[in-house]
């Protein structure tokens, strides 16, 4: 069974991008910080300086979260990157950057640029009215990966992925059986 990958963004704070540095060393059309579709970085990558920030009215005090799901992408501490990278790095790009946060020294670590795109069981998968995934199923057991159902913005694992993360305790993801739902803090899946 598939796990959507989602971020616990009210205990831990927030990866931001330096979007003059994006520009800067990615170029205009390589906004990774923005662009969710499976396109590959690693040619043109340069190493960049990530940041951690409260959310909207947040905390400063909060950690950095091991893993951190952005835009179609995943943030790997430089703990999460040591226990998943041999899992992962066949399933797409790690792309190295240093980061930190107001109360946290730069550190090495990455972000994952998912590559593997698997469609959804378009039999029993719906969107709404608006748009947006109502339901959502996948046949599939890859490690990790993306699909153009949700214009790829959300990143899906197998449940030997998610086992991993729970026996390495890394912070900062909840992950779901409900693939389609928003964000909603359960502690029972917090990891």
């Amino acid at each position: 069974m598939p796990y959507r990958l989602k971020s616990n963004d009210i205990d831990y704070l927030s990866l931001v991008y330096d979007d003059e540095e994006v520009i800067e060393k990615l170029g205009e059309e390589n906004l990774i910080q923005i662009e969710c579709d499976p396109r590959e970085y690693a040619p043109i990558w340069q190493k960049l300086s990530v940041r951690f920030e409260p959310g909207l009215g947040g905390k400063s005090d909060k950690p950095i979260p091991d893993l951190q799901v952005h835009s179609g992408h995943l943030f790997l501490s430089e703990k999460a990157l040591k226990s998943l990278k041999g899992i992962i790095e066949p399933h797409g790009e790690l792309l190295p950057v240093m980061y930190s946060s107001e109360n946290e020294a730069s550190k090495e670590g990455a972000i994952f640029n998912p590559l593997k795109v698997v469609s959804a069981n378009k039999k029993i998968s719906t969107k709404d009215s608006f748009g947006e995934v109502a339901s959502l199923f996948f046949d599939t057991e890859e490690v990790i990966f993306k699909t153009d159902f949700d214009d790829y913005f959300g990143v899906y694992c197998s449940k030997e992925f998610r086992q991993l993360v729970s026996e390495a305790d890394l912070s900062g993801l909840v992950l779901s059986e409900d693939l389609s739902s928003d964000f909603t803090l359960n502690k029972s899946a917090l990891h």
